[in-house]
């Protein structure tokens, strides 16, 4: 069975490529982003982050999105509550919220957790 997928074709090489029938955001670059390529890859980040929150907040934590460096491919992530100085916040980072981001955003490279 074959169905129609909305697909539109970006305006740019450096604009972002949504496909929705996966629900991942794809970069191509050339130059540089666009401004809504970076309001696009920020809410991907933010829909990744929903997905683990979850299970944070079940043991009392969270997680916030500080920054988005676009042309390093680095997202910056708080810690907040029961995570904070937490023995395992490290491999909750590298497991579940970093493979989480990056299996939405292919141009995400390395996410890290930031201190207050």
């Amino acid at each position: 069975m074959v169905r129609a997928v909305n697909w539109q074709q970006p305006r740019r090489a450096d604009d972002a490529i949504f496909d929705a029938r996966l629900g991942r955001c794809y970069i191509k670059r050339k130059s540089g982003l666009t401004g809504n390529t970076v309001k696009l890859m920020r809410s991907e980040i933010e829909k990744a982050l929903e997905q683990v929150r979850p299970a944070l907040q079940a043991d009392g934590g969270d997680v916030e999105l500080v920054d988005v460096d676009e042309s390093t491919g680095t997202v910056k992530v708080r810690f907040r509550g029961a995570c904070q100085g937490c023995p395992f916040s490290r491999m909750t980072l590298e497991r579940h919220i970093s493979a989480a981001i990056k299996a939405r955003v292919k141009a995400i490279k390395e996410v890290v957790a930031v201190e207050d």
